[in-house]
């Protein structure tokens, strides 16, 4: 990749994923729909035709990336990071590129261009006991801090609010907070200790 895209960045230094369900679909439109169709009936027939288009257009973003694509991307995540599964990372790299950026590299895979992982390296930091990490990625003014708490620390933190779930690859929850800004970004993520 030549140009860093931000949303791929975030992606790649916190990786989530979120497929919207019919009801997340729908809570937005039902209102304003029955006010253009005037019934329930009405709305919801419009409401499950975009659902087919939605889904559709879902699916046609899960197209596959070029193998030797896929592999440089997971080696070099794989290399520089900690991250629990490079593979659904590339994944949904490949599906925030652009339609452009994506027939480039099946472009180059068909040429048999080499590919190789270029985006920015993060540089980690272990805290004094082993079950944090420091990560700083220079180039988007970005820095995490990743700790890992007892069970009952991890409660009390819950109990503030002050904090977001977010769901891990393996199925646990972590607790999250996110600072955006100007001058740089700045992500917690705490972990409950197994």
């Amino acid at each position: 990749m030549q140009k860093n895209d931000r949303d791929i960045i975030e992606q790649l230094y916190d990786p989530k994923t979120k497929k919207m369900t019919w009801r997340e679909f729908i809570k937005g439109k039902m209102s304003p729909y029955m006010k253009k169709y005037g019934s329930h009936g009405a709305a919801m027939r419009q409401i499950a035709k975009e659902w087919k288009e939605y889904k559709s257009q879902a699916e046609r973003a899960l197209d596959p990336a070029p193998r030797r694509w896929m592999s440089a991307m997971i080696a070099g995540i794989r290399k520089s990071s900690d991250v629990r599964d490079p593979e659904q990372i590339v994944r949904n790299i490949w599906k925030r590129l652009p339609a452009s950026k994506q027939a480039q590299i099946v472009k180059q895979d068909a040429a048999g261009t080499p590919f190789r992982y270029d985006l920015p390296l993060p540089d980690d930091h272990p805290t004094r006991c082993p079950a944090g990490t420091v990560r700083v990625v220079d180039p988007f003014n970005l820095a995490e801090v990743q700790v890992n708490v007892s069970p009952q620390h991890f409660k009390a933190l819950d109990n503030t609010r002050m904090f977001e779930h977010m769901k891990r690859n393996d199925g646990t929850t972590a607790l999250v907070k996110r600072c955006k800004s100007s001058t740089g970004n700045c992500n917690i993520f705490i972990d409950k200790e197994k």
